[in-house]
């Protein structure tokens, strides 16, 4: 259209005439180049914006050195400028081996290399700042044309917290796992949805009589440990509806049919998202037997006791029972009440001495003598 701007590439050149002077002008249109220089201008400039408000550590770096170094890389490996970094190899920023005992150099070439064939790769690196403190990383590489020739950017980040909370897990879930296995109460985790075991201590195994393996991925109906069905449903209702049971006495049988009274307490837990039960139970069979041991025997004592009762006050013989330590009087049966001629309450606490049942004492006292001997 008339009145548009063309940028153009004017080329003169002096042509020999005689008697003239004579310039042929080369005119190229440079509109499509200047377009693209504008371009590249506006892409570099957008690119050098992400690469420095990057949050992230960006770095650049072909096979041999870093290339470029964003401000967040500066500050994650604790330099003051990015001259700390540039040139250095990629391998030369950590130490020599890496947590799994390859060598540092070793594996950085490799990771280079899959980067460069396939694309992209992302790994866990540990770094070495300049300054000796060795940082966990998160690495992602990408392989980009850059200024020409094909370069590799890495997004770095510092996983330090990730790691330490990684360490502290399995810490915590090393100690679980001792606890649990070494507890003398038996202890399982089972599915909510059917019942079957995921996680069984050395104590549930050894109760039931079945190795680990038979246990995991089944039920307790299918091992057929409940001594009733019916129990079972029932502990299983009260279960769901209210979430825990707490120290129930249930009947249960192992692997060779011996029953046993279980105090059985079960609660449900969440793991990973998914609804699951965590029971603990504590064999009291022996328990439940002394208890029936004693009943028992505590009845026959009573019985006992009720014969010894009657024998002792039916006796015409004069009967009575005296403490040692101070002589007094704890029973007397009734023929010797009536000989005394006193009530059991004027008689029970006091003395032979006391009720003036003795002529002379000294007689007494030899009697009592004797008896201590």
């Amino acid at each position: 259209p008339a009145g548009r701007l063309i940028p153009t590439e004017v080329r003169l050149l002096r042509l020999p005439a005689e008697n003239q002077n004579l310039i042929r002008a080369s005119i190229i249109d440079n509109t499509e180049r200047k377009l693209a220089e504008r371009a590249l201008r506006e892409s570099e400039k957008k690119f050098r914006a992400l690469f420095e408000g990057s949050s992230h550590g960006v770095v650049l770096h072909d096979e041999n050195q870093l290339l470029e170094v964003n401000s967040a890389a500066v500050r994650l490996f604790g330099c003051q400028s990015p001259q700390e970094l540039l040139g250095k190899h990629p391998g030369a920023l950590a130490p020599d081996r890496q947590p799994n005992g390859e060598k540092s150099a070793v594996m950085a070439a490799k990771y280079i290399t899959e980067c460069m064939t396939t694309g992209g790769i992302r790994f866990e690196w540990l770094a070495r700042a300049p300054n000796g403190r060795e940082i966990p990383m998160e690495v992602a590489l990408t392989r980009i044309e850059w200024s020409g020739r094909h370069v590799i950017q890495a997004y770095i980040t510092d996983i330090t917290e990730r790691v330490r909370a990684q360490a502290a897990l399995a810490e915590s879930e090393a100690r679980f796992a001792a606890a649990f296995q070494a507890s003398p109460i038996l202890t399982a985790i089972a599915h909510l949805s059917d019942g079957r075991f995921v996680l069984v201590n050395d104590a549930f195994a050894k109760w039931t009589g079945y190795a680990r393996n038979e246990i995991l991925g089944h039920n307790t109906f299918e091992l057929r440990l409940w001594d009733q069905p019916q129990d079972r449903e029932a502990f299983w209702a009260d279960l769901r509806r209210a979430g825990s049971v707490s120290d129930r006495k249930c009947n249960f049988r192992n692997r060779a049919g011996k029953l046993f009274t279980i105090l059985l307490s079960s609660e449900i837990i969440q793991l990973d998202g998914v609804p699951h039960i965590l029971a603990m139970g504590l064999d009291i069979s022996e328990r439940k037997r002394a208890e029936e041991e004693m009943r028992a025997s505590e009845a026959r004592l009573r019985e006992s006791e009720a014969r010894f009762s009657a024998a002792f006050q039916a006796s015409p013989a004069f009967l009575g029972i005296l403490c040692m330590s101070d002589e007094k009087y704890v029973l007397a049966n009734e023929a010797y009440l009536n000989w005394l001629g006193y009530p059991r309450a004027e008689v029970l606490g006091r003395t032979c001495v006391e009720l003036g049942l003795l002529a002379d004492i000294t007689e007494r006292d030899l009697v009592l003598q004797d008896m201590r001997e």
